[in-house]
Formats: structure tokens, C-alpha cells, sequence
């Protein structure tokens, strides 16, 4: 059995460039409709353990993420309310989602 040959040194580049484009679509969920998401937090910078989330402590060390809905487990947190007043217990590190296995179990 021949494998095909294409004529033009060019022609690779091209079919390269479609299947790059190809799997940047499928990964970005481009076509896929839009899926319900959520926000959870997340450390925006490392956390040490024993850190104390306090009305200001807080600032700088927490954003939020989006995540598909269907992909949420059960102990993450959404809101910088629910962390107030709460010590963590190991380290968290950047962009680690927080949960309340990090801060001790439920409050």
C-alpha cells in the first residue's frame, strides 16, 4: 500500500495548522454550547498553614475560579464569607481550589 504523497512542502504546514486549530477548539469547549459553570475560591498566591482569614487577611490571598458545574465536590468554598474567621490548616498552594478539608472541616 502507497502512502500518498502531497506535492507541496507547504501543504503540511497547512494541515498542521487545521489540526492545531482543531484540538484548541475542542479544549476551549468551542462548539460545545454554554455549560452551566460555578465559582469557587481560589488561593491567588501560596498559603501558609495557620494563616488566619480575618476581615482584611483575606485581600490578596483569595480569587475565584469558574468550573463547569457538573465538576464541584462536595467542600468547596464560592464565597470569602464562608473562609472569615477560619485558620487553615495545611498549606495551600496557588490556584488550589479552597476547601473545608483545608480549614479544619466544617466550621
Amino acid at each position: 500500500m502507497r502512502v500518498p504523497r502531497i506535492g507541496r512542502p507547504g501543504a503540511w504546514f497547512v494541515i498542521a495548522a487545521v489540526l492545531a486549530t482543531g484540538a484548541f477548539m475542542l479544549s476551549r469547549g468551542f462548539g460545545g454550547g454554554d455549560a452551566p459553570v460555578r465559582s469557587v475560591l481560589v488561593a491567588a498566591r501560596a498559603i501558609p498553614a495557620g494563616t488566619l482569614f480575618g476581615d482584611d487577611a483575606a485581600v490578596g490571598m483569595l480569587a475565584t475560579a469558574e468550573v463547569p458545574a457538573d465538576m464541584v465536590l462536595a467542600g468547596l468554598l464560592s464565597a470569602g464569607d464562608e473562609v472569615r474567621g477560619r485558620r487553615t490548616v495545611a498549606v495551600i498552594g496557588v490556584g488550589e481550589p479552597i476547601t473545608q478539608a483545608s480549614l479544619g472541616g466544617d466550621p
